[in-house]
């Protein structure tokens, strides 16, 4: 089911072993369809398709044309081979191809193939004509994350396509990958939300309204800059992205069309002003002072939700606090006093916004909780940051730049700390030393013991201390490095749903160390796709006991 992978090099090994020709590309292409000229299932082909038409669509650099180029390139030398293997690569490409210039030209060219006695594959009259069955939505209450699962047939063979959004706020596919399993697939999809009642909604989707959801998703996806196809940090792509985003546009293709979806309503200033009057005669408002500085930190929160955030000032959700309080105020000029004052707005704004708009309980709960944990931080955060610790090896004016400080202040997010009596100050998060110590300062309930004799294989209250923080660092390496990429990946998964950062953290080092723990038991080194398939199936449980 996995298709061949296919490294790429970056543009430096490139001019220093000297690029293949794309004439050795192309020829290497058809090659690899030669299997196909006489067997082989919709489905193969088109995971076969999508993960080549992926390697380019990641691989290309922006200074060297566009990625189709060498498409389009491959579609004239199969003309000129005129084999089954050609023919083959031209139907292949004519069903999965991402863009219509190439699936038009492949399309034209299998045809003129065909007239001059080219046989067709034996799929070539299938491929691409899957039928779309039930599609189903899982979203947390809050419209934070929705995962959209759509099945699809060749006759009797079912498959379905798995695709997962977040909101930042607009709607942007973060994943997606194929399943041949559809009904384990529903069946999970299906407990998740059955276990997790009150922060989460299932419901079944109309196949247009998917479509464009995933569309969109993608176009938005595209255009992420550092996350995109062709950032400086190429790695922040998941593989499977990759692998099969030119196969669900090409299911997205064979969905109804979409209805026009009507452009967000602009928030009209008399209804901003209403919402901070109703706001602040609220019970929940009841304990602030009456001061120019809260009407100020409610019109402010009034704003950014109603023009950042699609006209939904009303919407609160675990990312949105996070993204109001991380990403927009630090940028806003604000008095000091109002800055002051805020922690305690957000926190007041959060609960009343959350029972106005009905919220279960537990999802108003679950929000404020986060609103108040970054309430806690939101002075510090709105200082300005000294970013060089975090960039030394990065280009600060870069496009990655920023999304590099954040994975590491994430990852570390104090350069100081106080262990007993020693105090340690502005140490070198980029020291894997240094982190340890950092690690260790977020652990004060061991730091007495740890400075005994040795605790080796002991444990304090059912954890063993130093397992505990070897699993801390490895993850945070993980973070800091973003190798594999997909812990950070995770990592924001479990943000957005509203887990906070120790027990995101834990999350973590569970999966790690049960993969750690099966490569000891077998003496073979970690089986990196499995741990990599684990960390993408980190949603936003709760943590499981330690044992480490």
């Amino acid at each position: 089911m996995s298709p061949v992978s296919r490294g790429r090099k970056t543009k430096k090994t490139r001019a220093r072993r000297g690029a293949p020709s794309l004439a050795s590309v192309h020829a290497e292409m058809v090659r690899s369809f030669q299997v196909m000229t006489t067997e082989g299932e919709p489905l193969d082909v088109e995971v076969f398709t999508s993960d080549l038409v992926g390697a380019w669509w990641h691989g290309v650099p922006p200074d060297e044309g566009s990625a189709d180029v060498i498409g389009l390139g491959a579609v004239q030398f199969g003309l000129q081979q005129g084999t089954p293997a050609a023919q083959a690569m031209l139907r292949a490409f004519a069903a999965v191809a991402a863009t219509p210039e190439l699936r038009e030209a492949a399309d034209a060219g299998a045809n003129a193939l065909a007239e001059r006695g080219v046989a067709d594959p034996p799929w070539a009259e299938s491929i691409g004509r899957a039928e779309v069955g039930e599609c189903l939505r899982l979203s947390d209450v809050y419209g934070d994350q929705t995962s959209i699962y759509c099945e699809f047939r060749y006759g009797s063979d079912r498959h379905a396509l798995a695709v997962l959004l977040d909101s930042d706020p607009v709607g942007w596919v973060s994943d997606a990958w194929i399943t041949n399993d559809p009904d384990e697939l529903f069946a999970g999809v299906r407990q998740q939300a059955a276990d997790d009642p009150e922060l989460t909604v299932l419901d079944r989707i109309d196949p247009a309204e998917a479509r464009r959801m995933i569309e969109e998703g993608i176009v938005e996806r595209d255009a992420v800059g550092d996350l995109g196809p062709i950032g400086e940090d190429e790695d922040e792509v998941p593989e499977s992205f990759r692998e099969f985003r030119a196969l669900a546009l090409a299911r997205c293709r064979v969905m109804p069309e979409p209805a026009p979806v009507a452009d967000p309503v602009e928030v009209p200033e008399p209804e901003r002003a209403r919402l901070v009057e109703e706001f602040l005669g609220s019970a929940e408002a009841k304990e602030l002072p009456d001061t120019p500085e809260t009407r100020s930190c409610a019109r402010v929160i009034v704003d950014f939700g109603a023009d950042f955030d699609e006209g939904r000032p009303l919407r609160v959700s675990p990312a949105k606090v996070e993204m109001f309080v991380h990403d927009w105020l630090p940028d806003e000029e604000l008095d000091n006093e109002v800055v002051e004052a805020m922690p305690a707005v957000l926190v007041a704004w959060t609960r009343w916004a959350g029972e106005r708009s009905q919220l279960p309980a537990a999802a108003v709960t679950n929000v404020v909780e986060q609103a108040e944990g970054c309430a806690g931080h939101l002075v510090e955060t709105y200082d300005d940051i000294d970013a060089e610790p975090y960039l030394a090896d990065v280009d600060e004016d870069s496009p990655e730049a920023e999304a590099v400080l954040e994975r590491r202040l994430f990852a570390v997010p104090q350069l100081s700390t106080l262990i007993g009596d020693d105090d340690y100050i502005e140490l070198d998060p980029a020291d894997p030393d240094a982190r340890d110590v950092l690690i260790l300062g977020e652990h004060p309930e061991w730091h007495e013991v740890l400075s005994g004799p040795s605790v080796e294989g002991s444990e304090v209250d059912g954890v063993n201390p130093r397992l505990h923080l070897a699993m801390h660092a490895v993850v945070t390496n993980q973070l800091w490095d973003n190798d594999p990429q997909e812990t950070w990946l995770a990592a924001q998964r479990l943000l957005a749903a509203g887990v906070d950062r120790h027990d995101i953290l834990h999350q973590l080092a569970n999966v790690a160390i049960d993969h750690l723990h099966a490569s000891l038991a077998s003496g073979q080194p970690a089986d990196m796709v499995a741990y990599r398939k684990s960390l993408n199936a980190l949603g936003g449980r709760k943590a499981r006991r330690l044992r480490w």
